[in-house]
């Protein structure tokens, strides 16, 4: 299906960016499902396994819990860099083996920490400052993965590029993104219920606290969708991405272009 789809070569609207973002996740799909759940279990089994530790834990046995999570955190983010550099590939209708995408993003992983930190820095100085100067840096600077992968800026470049690319284009920015993030925690909080409805919770107890079985059911249930549609997020941005370039490029060049005429 990779010889079947392309990215817009001119801009578009937001329904129509949605729409290609979507027929991107479908035809990358197959290619990179694998890689997101691999991200997300990579993640929840430790914590799986640590979420019988007892809250009274030595403060030796917390740091040691604290350091699993950590590092069950730093390896997910290769997997999940993958799913961008192979759908960004399928995006141009070539395709990207796993063992290679999954190497490249380990690679970047030291650099994406870097500039993660940064941008968590950024936004929280903005949310102090009145905090809608941090609301819109966090959605003037959220691409930052996508040039840092695709043309190798560096952490605080990254950052920068996704706010000039952002910049005059934040609502649209803002809105294409927020709706399959919107759909998807809708459908994963209606899903991860669910195994609690079936097990007969009671919600009317103030203290309720599921069952170990549930509690395994419904992160595992969780887990295994947010992985299946983790690429739609990831296709969605990348789309985003394409479009904002076009517009910030062309728009580049129409005043170059009136430039040459003026002095002409």
């Amino acid at each position: 299906m990779t010889d079947t789809y392309r990215l817009p070569t001119a801009p578009q609207s937001i329904g129509r960016v949605l729409d290609a973002g979507t027929r991107l996740y479908l035809a990358s799909f197959r290619r990179v499902v694998a890689l997101a759940i691999i991200s997300q279990f990579v993640i929840f089994v430790p914590q799986m396994f640590l979420s019988g530790a007892s809250r009274e834990a030595a403060m030796t046995d917390s740091l040691w819990i604290m350091g699993v999570v950590l590092v069950a955190v730093l390896a997910s983010i290769g997997p999940n860099l993958a799913v961008l550099l192979r759908c960004w590939r399928i995006a141009h209708g070539e395709d990207m083996a796993a063992a290679d995408a999954l190497r490249k993003g380990f690679r970047k992983t030291p650099r994406v920490l870097l500039a993660a930190f940064l941008y968590t820095l950024v936004v929280m100085v903005g949310m102090v400052l009145l905090i809608i100067p941090g609301i819109y840096l966090a959605g003037a600077m959220v691409l930052f993965v996508v040039p840092m992968l695709f043309e190798d800026c560096g952490a605080r470049a990254s950052l920068s590029r996704s706010r000039e690319l952002m910049r005059g284009h934040w609502w649209r920015g803002a809105t294409v993104l927020a709706v399959p993030l919107v759909l998807v925690t809708v459908v994963l909080i209606v899903v991860q219920v669910l195994p609690l409805f079936i097990f007969g919770a009671d919600f009317t107890s103030g203290d309720f606290k599921p069952s170990p079985l549930v509690e395994f059911l419904s992160g595992a249930i969780g887990t295994l969708l947010y992985g299946l549609l983790l690429p739609w997020n990831s296709s969605v941005m990348l789309v985003l991405y394409n479009d904002l370039r076009l517009r910030r490029e062309g728009h580049d060049l129409s005043q170059r272009l009136a430039g040459l005429s003026a002095t002409s």
